[in-house]
């Protein structure tokens, strides 16, 4: 497997793509219009797609995010939010979802957005974002667009990640403000042992499903 963490980022669990490869023309938060909000989500629809056909997909789970994703923009909803859900930016951000996103930008969203969860970012200026938790979390930017982030940990401050610009601190940002093992359970004598006979039958219904012409265009690219 390539490995496409960042040479200076010092957590093993942070494998961050060599690049962001941004789509300028996708809408990011707040949007100021009921047709910006359509066009991110439908964006990020078509974005998990092509996620799950870089995995060999289209999958179940693919389906389950697009599914997601895309019934925020249906006709039934009236009112239209200037932010995605929460459940929407999780996956926007786990998918590191290449929106013409800054380094603010995410941390004022996240801020917006997740209310219940930390962290709240008490400083979101340009050139420098912040939170307080346990470690403390700093992060500058340099004159040249280099930012350094600082864990502050017991008074006693660290290097943690040196990125050479906006777009690798979104990705450091995408990957530090989601959990790198989300899953509830861990091993067996949990519940996730009574799912497997379930699980096991939804991926054989989806295998048959996913044979239908619909798929083809996906499936073919």
């Amino acid at each position: 497997m390539a490995d496409f963490s960042h040479p200076r980022v010092t957590d093993p669990l942070y494998q961050l793509p060599e690049a962001l490869h941004l789509v300028p023309d996708v809408p990011v938060p707040p949007f100021r219009t009921r047709e910006e909000h359509t066009r991110f989500h439908r964006a990020l629809a078509e974005y998990v797609a092509e996620v799950g056909r870089a995995c060999g997909g289209q999958h179940l789970e693919d389906l389950l995010l697009a599914a997601l994703v895309s019934e925020q923009v249906t006709p039934w909803r009236p009112l239209v939010s200037a932010y995605p859900t929460a459940t929407v930016l999780q996956i926007a951000l786990r998918l590191f979802f290449p929106a013409p996103w800054t380094p603010v930008g995410v941390v004022t969203t996240w801020n917006e957005v997740m209310t219940a969860q930390y962290p709240h970012w008490h400083l979101t200026r340009r050139d420098h974002i912040a939170y307080q938790y346990d470690p403390d979390f700093s992060a500058r930017r340099d004159p040249d667009g280099r930012w350094t982030v600082m864990l502050i940990e017991r008074g006693r401050p660290r290097t943690e990640a040196q990125l050479d610009n906006d777009g690798l601190m979104v990705l450091y940002l995408m990957q530090h403000l989601t959990a790198a093992l989300p899953y509830p359970y861990a091993h067996a004598g949990t519940a996730a042992d009574r799912m497997v006979p379930g699980a096991r039958a939804a991926v054989a219904a989806w295998a048959r499903q996913r044979q239908f012409p619909v798929y083809d265009h996906w499936n073919a690219r």
